[in-house]
């Protein structure tokens, strides 16, 4: 039989890793805030380049072949045919945020199966995509530690994931990645990230008949496209990172709300088990005196 000090322990054990929640939870939210604020500015400065982007297209696709398409851009633009794909699996660094990380690591390997016939090479960032998937299949690089996620830390690893790109020759890059859509809703993507479509910058803008451009458009271009790849990467890596914290902190609430019923539980045993042993003393008593 449990004994009185063995239920107050568990009490008291119960009641300290709560507070490791709670302040897990009041952490993640601190973050998300910043990191939604984070996000804001870099959804907006990626539809504002994109529109720059789309204005130069315009002025320069007319005078602009393959052959004379700026070399920078070929592999992002125009790969070989070979489909030798890449896949870059972005997870948390950490646990206790649900099934945040196993719904990315399922949906990656989902994509795995389905193109095993394909020259496809996996690149992880998250230490639990890394657990995850190497049991599975040869990881061609690993990143970790980017929780904090400032952009000169995240652009090493971008530039260094392009690089890897051209030097691989590889003719496609897939992301698998959380979407933040609310506190209590992320979704899982696995999408096509590059090469770009010239189309998506093909935007319906309306451009001056003789525009001013200094210097010309397809030196910008050249410059700006590049500009466009990193930031646009490192929006889903914020993203990724709103979707982490908002699943941390579900995780933690739902965390706090069970160990409430199971203190609930304890200390109602706890008291009936104090009770009979009281109630046991007391006969006990009685009938000495008796």
């Amino acid at each position: 039989m449990i004994s009185l000090r063995t239920l107050r322990r568990k009490i008291k054990s119960v009641k300290s890793i709560q507070q490791i929640f709670n302040a897990m939870k009041m952490i993640s939210s601190v973050r998300l805030k910043r990191t939604k604020n984070t996000f804001e500015f870099a959804k907006a400065y990626c539809l504002d380049l994109k529109k720059v982007i789309a204005g130069l297209f315009l002025l320069a696709k007319n005078r602009l072949t393959v052959a004379d398409f700026p070399k920078n851009l070929k592999p992002f633009i125009f790969p070989d045919k070979k489909e030798n794909l890449c896949l870059v699996v972005i997870t948390s660094d950490k646990g206790l945020c649900g099934s945040f990380n196993s719904n990315i690591t399922r949906a990656s390997l989902d994509f795995i199966n389905k193109n095993l016939s394909k020259d496809l090479k996996v690149i992880t960032i998250g230490k639990k995509s890394r657990n995850a998937l190497i049991k599975n299949i040869p990881l061609l690089k690993e990143f970790a530690n980017l929780s904090s996620l400032n952009y000169s830390d995240a652009k090493a690893v971008i530039d260094e994931l392009l690089d890897i790109y051209i030097k691989e020759g590889f003719t496609g890059l897939h992301i698998a990645h959380a979407k933040f859509k609310s506190g209590i809703a992320q979704s899982v993507v696995v999408e096509q990230f590059l090469p770009l479509s010239l189309d998506a910058f093909n935007t319906g803008l309306a451009v001056p008949a003789d525009p001013i451009c200094e210097p010309e458009p397809e030196r910008l271009f050249s410059h700006s496209v590049p500009m466009y790849i990193k930031s646009e990467f490192y929006k889903i890596l914020l993203d990724s990172n709103l979707a982490e914290h908002a699943a941390r902190i579900f995780a933690m609430d739902t965390a706090i709300t069970n160990s409430d019923e199971l203190i609930c539980e304890l200390s109602l045993q706890l008291n009936k088990l104090r009770q009979e042993k009281i109630t046991s003393e007391i006969s006990e008593l009685t009938a000495n005196i008796l």
